[in-house]
Parts: structure tokens; C-alpha cells; sequence
């Protein structure tokens, strides 16, 4: 069965369930259903269960507010004959460098890092991989980024994943490379994770310092939640959702509600509908304005410009939507909560094989001729103008292994593949790093201090951005660093785009 605590997730052997798909609703490019299809229950548990191929299904056509122009479906499609091939070139193949092979320098093994690595690797591109942890497929308590699993027994029957857990329906690149990289039928069944309203759920709280229950929801087996949330709670959730949705950026024609239409391409009633062009670019003008209002607004900074009140307030830390406690999420920033509420979670599931997912990724990379360095945390990074080993200018690396022998390398491009928060301590430290390696060349540029040019096409926006992150470690970070380095391998890349990324 599948139980949830503190943060933990354990799962245990369950009764096999598998059934044959004939969906004809199952859509893939421009196909959209005309009826809503009805939620499938687990007879065991009393959960939703979905297919690995309908979980696919459900996200093919969510696009992104960052960057709605990206259908990653479409853009992925050569993957289903050869997952070898290339998305991001005009042949699916190999660029064909001519002066030089951009090497590339990925920090952090995770799902995001590894992820990367995979498709700048199948571009030709020489890509290393720097990870602190150790090799997923050499010790079974390894694992990748927040994927972190735990073991009840020696036997290895029982995991407990400490890190991630639950998975949106929505996530389409996630659970297409579930499907890719472990080899899992599209016919297997997946069940909701066992979230505040998907099992029996109580909730306590205080009423004038008074412990009481506030809340009770019976199991919402085929749709039909009863809930018994007794007065002001009702109200109070209901105005706390009313504030998301109602939401209406300085200069734009639609609200949250709205635009939650565009991004899913469903409508309200669950059917889908065909989403133009003319729709994404309200969407990216939409985004746009948002993100000028509330770029510098925490979550509860929201809340109180939306006309809650801090008595209120505090009850939504306990009660969120109905589905459990806010509190955590307070100081995040306003916009990350924006970005899941468009993203508008259907269902979240549970995958029983998340733990050999790392070793399975690892696995692909190797195989492709990814460089992973695994127990080597990066300790700065730094430019420098004249690399005698490659004869250009280059990023450097410093690392350190076990024994904290140093080592530089240098490379074309870094990626930060870490959250805000650790990216912001390696990149804060690294002048001090350098120095007390004895590298003091004072041609060093450093991207967090430096915003000014010590040498052409220099240019760093990162010490602004990841500042303007706050509270949540798994915020995304779309700024870049511009590279110094030109050349015609640069311009044919930006060519052999097939897609506007």
C-alpha cells in the first residue's frame, strides 16, 4: 500500500492490477477530445489510476507560461523511433562542429543536469558532468538531486523516497522519459499519490487557542468529494482560490482563470479545444505583465494585496485549498505560486520505479560518451581570457575530490544545473575559492561580481536574477550568462533550431 508522513513517501508491494488500453481519446498533435473522459479508480486503494500512456496524454499540450512558444510533444516526437536522436536540430543528428567541439560543463547530476547533458550531448556538443554525490548505479542509497531514496529493509522490497514524490499528470517531459529511459509499458498503471482529499482526510486547528477539528472529507471515490468543512473554513478557501483566479495583471484582458484555458487547452468542463497561435501570444503578453507586477511580492504579500486579511491569513496556512497547510509557502515568491496554479494540477502520481530512474539516466549518458564526475563537488567558477590548453577564452572549473586536491578545467558554456540557493553560494564564493587554490591571475572574471566587461561579449545577469529568487529551493531560473566565446559553430547552432527555445 502507499502511505504518506512527514515529508516521506514509503511504497510496498501491492496487488497487481494491469488492463488493456483502447482509448480512443488518447491525443497526440492537433487531435482533441470532445468529451470529458470519467476518472478510472483503483478498486484496491481507492485512488485514481492512470496508464503510463494517458499520464503522457494529459500533458501533450500544457505549454509553459515562461516559454509557451515550446511544444515540447512536437519537439520530441523524433525521440519515439530513436531516443538517440536529436530534437534540437533541423536532421535529428549530429551538428558537424568545424573549428571546434563546444565543451560544456554541467553542475549537478539531478534529473535537470542529467536531462541537459542528454540533449546537448546528441547536438555533438563534449559534455562533463560535476556531481557531489556519488553514482546511483554503484550504491543504492545514491540517488540524483531531490530524488533521494531510502531504504526500510536490506532486502531493498520497501523504499522510502525522501525527496521527490509526487508527479503531475501534467509533467509530459517527465513521464515521457519514464517511459524512454526504463522501458516501462505504456499499459502499466500508475495511482494517485495519496494527497489531503484523495484518501479520508481530517484537518486540526486552532480557534481561539482551542485545538479542534475544522474539517473532514470522506473518500472522493468516483469524483464525488463530500466534504464537510463547516463555516468560515468554506469561505475562507473558497476566497483564498477566488484571489489566484480573479487575478488580473496591470494592462491585461484576462485573469488567472482564463489564462489557466490557454496554457492546458481545456476548458473548464475538462473537454479540450483548439488553441491558435494568436492564444499563446496572450499568454506570453500576459506572463509578461504579471511578472512586472509581482516579480519582488511574496506568496503572503499577495494574499494581503489581494484584500485577505491576517486573521484569515493564518488560517490558510493551515488549510491551503482545502488540501492541507500553506504556511511553509509564504515567504516563496508570488510568481512561483502563479506558475503552479496555470500549471493547474489535475492529479499528482506516484511512480513505484522513480528509484531506478537515476540509474537508468546515468546509464544513457555513459552510453552516448557523457562525462560524469560523480563525489566531485565544484568549488568556483571563473573566466579566463587566454586558455593556452584550448587556445580561446574558456569558463574554469574548480573542483575537489575526497582528499580536496584541486583541479581546473576549462570549458565553453557552464550550466547551473542546482537550485537558486546552492547556485548563489558556489557563485558567491568562488573568487575566495580561487584564491585559496592560488589561482590569483587577476585576468580572472567572476560572473557574480562582475557585471561590467574586463574583455568583449562578456555579459552576466545571474547575480540579479538569483537574488530575486526567493524562499522556494526548487524555483526555475530562466536567465542565462551570455558567453564570450564566438564563432561560426555558434551562428550554425542557433540556425539548426527547430524550435524557438
Amino acid at each position: 500500500m502507499t502511505i504518506s508522513f512527514a515529508g516521506a513517501h514509503v511504497r510496498r508491494s501491492a496487488p497487481d492490477s494491469t488492463r488493456k488500453v483502447n482509448n480512443p481519446s488518447l491525443r497526440s498533435g492537433v487531435q482533441y477530445q470532445t468529451k470529458k473522459a470519467l476518472p478510472d479508480f483503483d478498486d484496491y486503494f481507492g485512488l485514481q489510476k492512470m496508464t503510463l500512456d494517458e499520464l503522457i496524454n494529459s500533458g501533450t499540450d500544457f505549454r509553459f507560461p515562461d516559454n509557451p512558444s515550446t511544444d515540447y510533444a512536437s519537439l520530441l516526437r523524433c525521440e519515439e523511433s530513436n531516443v538517440n536522436s536529436s530534437p534540437l536540430t533541423k536532421s535529428n543528428a549530429i551538428i558537424p562542429w568545424t573549428k571546434y567541439t563546444p565543451r560544456v560543463a554541467i553542475i549537478g547530476g539531478g534529473m535537470s543536469g542529467m536531462m541537459t547533458a542528454f540533449q546537448l550531448k546528441k547536438t555533438g556538443m563534449d559534455v562533463t558532468i560535476y556531481e557531489a554525490g556519488g553514482d546511483p548505479n554503484s550504491d543504492k542509497f545514491n540517488g540524483a538531486g531531490r530524488i533521494k531514496v531510502s531504504y526500510l529493509n536490506w532486502d531493498g522490497n520497501d523504499q522510502c523516497e525522501l525527496g521527490a514524490m509526487r508527479f503531475p499528470n501534467t509533467s509530459y517531459l517527465y513521464w515521457s522519459y519514464v517511459k524512454k529511459l526504463q522501458a516501462i509499458s505504456g499499459t502499466q498503471e500508475f495511482l494517485a499519490f495519496p494527497n489531503p482529499l484523495k484518501v479520508p482526510t481530517a484537518f486540526r486547528g486552532n480557534a481561539n487557542n482551542n485545538p479542534q477539528l475544522i474539517a473532514l472529507y470522506d473518500n472522493p471515490r468516483e469524483g464525488q468529494q463530500k466534504s464537510k468543512l463547516p463555516s468560515p473554513y468554506k469561505e475562507i478557501v473558497a476566497s483564498h482560490l477566488q484571489s489566484f483566479n480573479d487575478y488580473r495583471p496591470t494592462g491585461a484582458d484576462l485573469t488567472t482563470e482564463e489564462i489557466k484555458k490557454i496554457a492546458s487547452s481545456k476548458e473548464t468542463d475538462g473537454t479540450y479545444y483548439p488553441r491558435t497561435n494568436t492564444d499563446l501570444d496572450k499568454l506570453k503578453r500576459w506572463w509578461t505583465l504579471a511578472l512586472a507586477d509581482l516579480g519582488t511580492m511574496t506568496y503572503r504579500e499577495f494574499l494581503i494585496y489581494r484584500g485577505i486579511s491576517l486573521p484569515n491569513i493564518e488560517i490558510i496556512g493551515y488549510i491551503g485549498m482545502g488540501t492541507g497547510g500553506f504556511s511553509p509557502l509564504f515567504d516563496v515568491s508570488a510568481v512561483e505560486l502563479f506558475r503552479l496554479f496555470i500549471w493547474d494540477f489535475d492529479a499528482e502520481f506516484s511512480n513505484p520505479f522513480q528509484y531506478k530512474l537515476p540509474g537508468a539516466f546515468s546509464s544513457k549518458l555513459k552510453e552516448l560518451g557523457v562525462t560524469i564526475n560523480y563525489n566531485k563537488p565544484v568549488l568556483g567558477v571563473g573566466h579566463y581570457p587566454a586558455d593556452i590548453n584550448m587556445n580561446r577564452p574558456t569558463y574554469q572549473i574548480l573542483t575537489a575530490n575526497r582528499n580536496l586536491t584541486q583541479h581546473r578545467y576549462g570549458f565553453d558554456y557552464i550550466v547551473y544545473a542546482m537550485t537558486h540557493v546552492a547556485a548563489q553560494k558556489l557563485l558567491s564564493g568562488s573568487q575566495q575559492a580561487f584564491r585559496d587554490a592560488g589561482w590569483s591571475d587577476p585576468k580572472f572574471t567572476f560572473p557574480f561580481y562582475d557585471d561590467s566587461a574586463k574583455f568583449n561579449g562578456f555579459k552576466s545577469e545571474i547575480r540579479g536574477d538569483l537574488e530575486l529568487q526567493t524562499g522556494i529551493n526548487a524555483v526555475k531560473i530562466f536567465q542565462r550568462i551570455n558567453s564570450p566565446v564566438n564563432g561560426t559553430e555558434l551562428n550554425a547552432l542557433k540556425t539548426v533550431l527547430s524550435v524557438q527555445v
